[in-house]
Parts: C-alpha cells; sequence; structure tokens
C-alpha cells in the first residue's frame, strides 16, 4: 500500500496540473475567437472618422481615429460564449464590472498614431491597433489574465 500510495502522489499532481493547463487553453482560445472575430470584421465609417467594430447582426461599436498623440479607446463587456453584452466606462474597465448580465471577458480596443508612418507614397498613415481580452470582467484589472493582438491599419 505505501507503495502504492508513493506512486499515485505524482500522478495525481499531473492530473491537476494539466486541469488547470486545460482551464489556460480554453481561455486563450476564447480569448483569439473574441479578437478575430472583432479585428476581422472592422469597417472605416462611412464618415472617414473611425472604425466601426461589428458585435452583433444590427449592433456595433464605434471607434473613432485617434486625434494627434491622444489614442481612442473604447470597451466592452462580452459573455462567456463570447456574446456581446454592453459597452462598459473607462472606470469599470480597470476596477472590474459589477453587473447582473454575469460578464466573462472584457475588451480594450485602442487605436493610436504610429510616428513617422506613411506608404511609400506619404499620403495615408497608419494606426497601431491594440486589442486586450481580460477576464474575469468582475476582476480589478491588475488581477485579470490578459491576452494581447496588436496589428496595423490604414486610417480611413
Amino acid at each position: 500500500m505505501g507503495i502504492v500510495a508513493v506512486l499515485m502522489l505524482p500522478a495525481l499532481g499531473m492530473l491537476a496540473g494539466g486541469g488547470s493547463m486545460q482551464t489556460l487553453a480554453q481561455d486563450r482560445e476564447s480569448a483569439s475567437r473574441i479578437a478575430r472575430a472583432l479585428i476581422g470584421g472592422m469597417v472605416p465609417t462611412a464618415e472617414g472618422v473611425g472604425f466601426e467594430v461589428p458585435v452583433g447582426p444590427d449592433r456595433q461599436l464605434n471607434v473613432r481615429e485617434p486625434s494627434g498623440e491622444t489614442p481612442s479607446e473604447i470597451y466592452a463587456a462580452f459573455s462567456r460564449d463570447g456574446g456581446f453584452i454592453r459597452e462598459v466606462s473607462a472606470e469599470e474597465f480597470h476596477s472590474g464590472v459589477n453587473a447582473t448580465e454575469d460578464p466573462l471577458h472584457i475588451v480594450s480596443i485602442r487605436l493610436s498614431s504610429v510616428d513617422g508612418s506613411a506608404f511609400a507614397t506619404g499620403s495615408i498613415p497608419l494606426l497601431d491597433l491594440v486589442m486586450t481580452v481580460e477576464q474575469p470582467a468582475r476582476a480589478p484589472e491588475t488581477s485579470r489574465s490578459r491576452e494581447s493582438f496588436q496589428t496595423r491599419l490604414a486610417s480611413p
């Protein structure tokens, strides 16, 4: 019995570690799915002053183009399955969402100007897009797990 007990302890430890790795992998997959859907659907607004980010069949978030050195940022809460719940304030993003909808993910979409950027013609400036998907949404920003996604966009 003692030999079996000694051999079982490491095996049980590996099972516990495997469970936490599975949870981490699921969280990363969910964050990637949300970011891919949001970034993939971004289109310039009709007025050319920013981008529309579709979050549902008839709903979108509007991210304005940054003005000078000041970035433009919006925040949104998403459910466990990645469905859009609502736009949230910067205060809610930093301190945690306290809502009845039980959001799991909180997303930050940030556009900023790229210093000295332009295509070869010099006429189309670029924007940095940084999207972070964090969880749990109820926790303060310093206590959340975070996945960041970065790309560049041509200014509308």
